[in-house]
């Protein structure tokens, strides 16, 4: 039985779903690689924005760790900002969720066209990612500050010591 051949439209819908994939691929390899969590997000919202073909992209969030500030690329409205994750024609949003369901920010992209469900499959794996590496940032912090403790405990001991041999 002889196989009918792709039709040229499935085959490029076929290839951006690859190129999606591939692009999720390097953005969880970005996260697990690279320590800076700016560097990380600045380059999440450029992959969001260049992946979905959207005229900017941003990360908006509320949380204290995270400050209140917005990190935007490419080209947002004003009036989107600050944003308030109310659902609006043009943008299109996932939530980073930190470990205990709480939601810490927002993806946004701003296009014209909704996205397909396959794209906000996209921008939410994209939100994954992100949060894994907020995540990621907070342990290594958190361990840095035990080892600080850690060290001040020793050199407390080490006092001690002295002290109690030079009485």
């Amino acid at each position: 039985m002889i196989r009918p051949a792709i039709r040229t439209d499935e085959a490029i819908q076929l290839q951006q779903k690859l190129a999606r994939v591939q692009s999720l691929l390097e953005a969880a390899r970005r996260v697990h690689s690279t320590i800076r969590i700016d560097e990380v997000l600045a380059g999440v919202l450029e992959l969001a924005a260049k992946e979905l073909e959207a005229q900017g992209s941003f990360l908006a969030s509320t949380a204290p760790h995270l400050g209140d500030a917005t990190r935007v690329y490419g080209r947002v409205p004003d009036q989107a900002l600050p944003w308030n994750g109310q659902t609006r024609a043009g943008y299109s949003s996932a939530p980073l969720t930190g470990e205990h369901g709480d939601t810490l920010a927002h993806l946004v992209v701003y296009r014209t066209e909704p996205l397909s469900l396959e794209e906000q499959d996209f921008l939410e794996g994209l939100a994954l990612q992100s949060a894994l590496a907020l995540k990621l940032e907070r342990e290594q912090a958190l361990g840095a500050r035990r080892s600080e403790y850690d060290d001040l405990t020793a050199k407390l001991r080490a006092s001690d010591e002295r002290r109690l041999q030079l009485e």
